[in-house]
């Protein structure tokens, strides 16, 4: 029913089933020749639950660094500021789009605390690795687009977002990619974000997110 419904070959259904599975969110029992899936619901509310937080914080400001981007590369060209023209003050603006070009995908990972489940939220940009980079670890520019943020950025430094969350830098690797905990409401997640230049110029944005699984 799924193959006929999808349009997806039987291997491949196969191998989706067996992604649910090894993630806890189906279980499988033999019944003959066949193999029966049910879908585990306690899982999925859970881990909802757990994704809701991240979207309420990463959704709208997703949008806003593209808008803060593209203040940077105005305030870098004064010609561009003279002359900014009606398409791309709509570009700034146009939420809907911005939010419905952002990719997420959910699975596991194994990491030194036990597996954990992950959430992969990832963007295109227009505007290099470099600006990317300011934008997001530059305290001055961070507040523009997400929220007021203190302390060390540096690693083994802690930082805390107003109203929010608050956790230690673990790695940085400018440009390219920082790792940090991110604790709220007495749980500990860790975000990691990677930035890497597309065959067009513009930046792909890709910040993920871990939570060990609960057993």
């Amino acid at each position: 029913m799924i193959r006929d419904e999808f349009g997806i070959s039987q291997p491949a259904v196969s191998q989706h089933l067996r992604v649910l599975r090894d993630s806890g969110f189906a279980s499988v029992r033999a019944e003959g020749a066949r193999r029966l899936y049910e879908v585990k619901h306690e899982p999925l509310r859970d881990v909802d639950a757990w994704l809701q937080r991240f979207r309420r914080t990463w959704t709208p400001h997703l949008d806003a660094l593209g808008t803060e981007l593209a203040r940077g590369k105005r305030e870098a060209s004064p010609a561009r500021r003279r002359h900014t023209t009606t398409a791309e003050e709509n570009h700034m603006i146009e939420v809907e789009g911005q939010i419905n070009a952002v990719q997420r995908r959910v699975g596991t990972r194994v990491l030194e605390a036990g597996e954990a489940r992950t959430v992969t939220v990832s963007q295109t940009y227009d505007a290099t690795v470099e600006d990317v980079w300011d934008a997001c670890t530059n305290p001055e520019r961070i507040p523009r687009w997400f929220l007021p943020i203190s302390g060390d950025l540096r690693p083994g430094g802690r930082y805390e977002l107003k109203g929010n969350a608050s956790g230690t830098v673990q790695e940085c690797d400018p440009p390219n990619s920082f790792a940090a905990t991110w604790e709220y409401g007495g749980e500990v997640s860790w975000i990691e974000l990677r930035l890497a230049p597309t065959p067009g110029g513009s930046d792909t944005f890709r910040a993920r997110a871990h939570r060990t699984r609960r057993r």
